[in-house]
């Protein structure tokens, strides 16, 4: 069988001349090392049906059919159905591995799939990786081959990843649209009936949950009755709509629940609910609460951000944690559709998120995916922008030599273009600066030339605002509101084209670095590697933000070092720059437009491709700067 590449290889070589691996790269758009890999593996297939792929040297390639009924048979069969990319493979041999209770062997699934040892190996390893996440493991025994050991309940889990990730891609010919429908139809009337919140997506995902239940039962795949389930749900909403969806669903679908899959479904309910206000039932306990006041601590020791007594965020982190809770306690893993979205518009808030998790980590002793920290970001960025709006404006002096009543005019007038900077707006005029009290003026507009030396910026302004006017001024009041890249980016802890091949002889290198040039109290390295092991700091796009656990400098700034080449920094990611943050133990006035700037930049797949390109400090303070205006 022929899988997709092949079969548009196949469609461009010839049989009466050859053709060149650059001219079939271009038609087919992948690399001519591509072309050769897979013209090995299509001539792998074609001798085993009567015909193969000739090559002569610097000519290229053509068919060449030597039995045409063999030839024909193969390209009547359905050649679609066999996994191309390694991500498909990836999913498929999960699953084939999952619904198997016997050993594969290795040498059966290169057959199956048309590919070498080396390819299966490498994307075996990824297998292994994508089941630790569930507890399971690939139990290898010689001469029988491979298969998966885990929990039931971890294996459902598993299975639902992998039908979601199949859906992604379009792949899930699996899933029948009826039956879905009908399990829809029951638990959403027995939702609504309850008055139970629960949004959409978690609804969604419950039915997959239900879906992939009812065919591991009619497999005899229960659940054992000896898991405690029913201690967190006893007596609550989320069991009654359990107990009476699963009563129509025995009866449509022919399929008998055990009591603890009722109660299995109960946990999901109970673990996928929305954290509504006013809803029966629905509380902060003492546990969500302590965790919700250690998360923002964390925040604020890291960031140096507060928002420990945002009333707001309080509420709305403590009723996401309690059902948080119940799914870190159990397993079980909710997807969010908007993650990516959030790591880019959201990407402080995230950050922050991040950085929160790890009380969760430290407490439950299991690590948060990004899928979570995506809805915990949700809250931090309301929190982030209710402080933005809530940003004390400035007070503004203005000068103007054409009377008082004229001065007032003139006041409104600058109020209403620039109200968005302007809290309050005095009036005086030159005589009147000789005993002017600037301590807290923080602009002077005037329409005459100053010559007094005054300690606050002045912005000469016509009586008449024009367009181009209204348009400067604004840019000197932004201004005001931006820090100065170059204090907390300072060029001697920029590093370039560093041939630093691990994360830790890189940490080991830039914390030295800064010990040599800043005031540090205690050991910094310590402090960053404590970090590192609570939570790994990549925030993809190539990037890695570490910083110390806890702060340990006079100075808020940040250490660059752009790689001559990638390093591992975790199991699933690679780094090419590193922004080693540190921020200063006391408040810092700028630390939020900085966050706001330096995670903009980081998340920006075109930025960080411009750094790696440039290696320079230009183009790095050029980049913070843009992500100001």
């Amino acid at each position: 069988m022929l899988n997709e590449r092949q079969i548009s290889l196949l469609s461009f070589l010839p049989q009466d001349e050859y053709i060149t691996a650059e001219i079939l790269a271009e038609k087919i758009g992948c690399s001519s090392k591509t072309i050769r890999n897979t013209i090995k593996e299509l001539d792998d297939v074609l001798v085993k049906h009567g015909a193969g792929v000739e090559s002569k040297h610097r000519g290229g390639y053509r068919l060449n059919v030597r039995d045409n009924d063999a030839f024909n048979k193969l390209l009547l069969e359905d050649n679609t159905s066999i996994p191309d990319t390694q991500d498909d493979r990836v999913l498929y041999l999960m699953e084939k591995f999952l619904k198997s209770e016997d050993y594969i062997k290795t040498d059966d699934i290169c057959e199956e799939l048309y590919i070498a040892k080396k390819t299966l190996c490498a994307n075996m390893k990824i297998v292994e990786k994508n089941f630790a996440k569930y507890d399971i493991i690939l139990d290898r025994k010689p001469h029988y081959g491979i298969r998966a050991i885990g929990s039931e309940f971890n294996i459902r889990q598993c299975i639902s990843n992998i039908v979601d990730k199949k859906a992604k891609l379009q792949r899930c010919e699996e899933i029948e649209d009826e039956d879905i429908a009908k399990i829809a139809d029951i638990l959403l009337k027995a939702v609504n009936e309850e008055e139970y919140s629960i949004s959409d997506i978690a609804l969604h995902n419950l039915v997959r949950h239900i879906y992939i239940a009812i065919h591991r039962i009619k497999s005899e795949k229960q659940i054992p009755s000896e898991v405690p389930y029913r201690d967190n749900i006893s007596g609550s909403k989320a069991l009654r709509i359990a107990e009476r969806s699963v009563a129509e669903i025995e009866q449509i679908f022919d399929v008998k629940f055990d009591p603890v899959e009722v109660e299995y479904i109960a946990i999901h309910l109970a673990g996928k609910r929305n954290g509504n206000q006013g809803e029966e039932n629905i509380v902060i306990d003492e546990e969500a609460a302590d965790i919700v006041k250690d998360m923002l601590e964390e925040v604020y020791r890291c960031f140096r951000i507060d928002l420990r007594n945002d009333l707001e965020l309080l509420v709305a982190l403590g009723l996401h944690i309690s059902p948080l809770m119940i799914r870190l306690k159990y397993g079980l893993h909710m997807e969010n559709p908007l993650i990516d979205e959030v790591k880019e518009k959201y990407s402080l808030a995230f950050a922050m998120a991040l950085q929160a998790s790890t009380v969760l980590r430290r407490r439950f002793g299991k690590r948060v995916d990004e899928n979570e920290i995506g809805y915990i970001a949700f809250s931090f960025a309301l929190a982030l922008e209710r402080q933005r709006t809530s940003i004390a404006k400035k007070t503004a002096l203005l000068i103007c030599s054409s009377g008082a009543c004229s001065a007032k005019l003139f006041a409104y007038k600058l109020k209403e273009s620039f109200g968005e900077y302007i809290a309050e707006i005095r009036t005086g005029n030159l005589r009147t600066l000789e005993t002017t009290d600037f301590s807290d003026i923080d602009y002077i507009f005037s329409t005459v030339e100053i010559k007094k030396s005054v300690p606050v910026p002045i912005c000469n302004v016509s009586y008449f605002l024009k367009e181009e006017d209204i348009k400067e001024t604004k840019k000197i009041l932004k201004s005001c509101h931006c820090f100065d890249v170059k204090r907390y980016y300072p060029e001697d802890l920029f590093h370039t084209d560093l041939k630093i091949t691990s994360k830790d002889e890189l940490l080991k290198f830039m914390c030295s670095d800064i010990e040599s040039k800043r005031n540090v109290k205690g050991c910094l390295l310590d402090e960053v590697m404590l970090r590192e092991s609570l939570a790994p700091t990549a925030f993809g796009n190539n990037v890695a933000m570490p910083h110390p656990n806890e702060p340990v400098t006079d100075e808020s700034f940040v250490s660059v070092a752009v790689l001559h080449d990638p390093i591992k920094w975790s199991d699933e990611q690679e780094v090419s720059v590193v922004f080693l943050v540190a921020v200063k133990t006391t408040p810092d006035s700028n630390i939020q437009m900085f966050y706001d700037a330096t995670a903009q930049v980081m998340l920006s797949e075109k930025d960080i491709n411009e750094l790696i390109k440039k290696k320079n400090y230009e183009t790095l303070i050029e980049l913070i700067k843009r992500r100001q205006d």
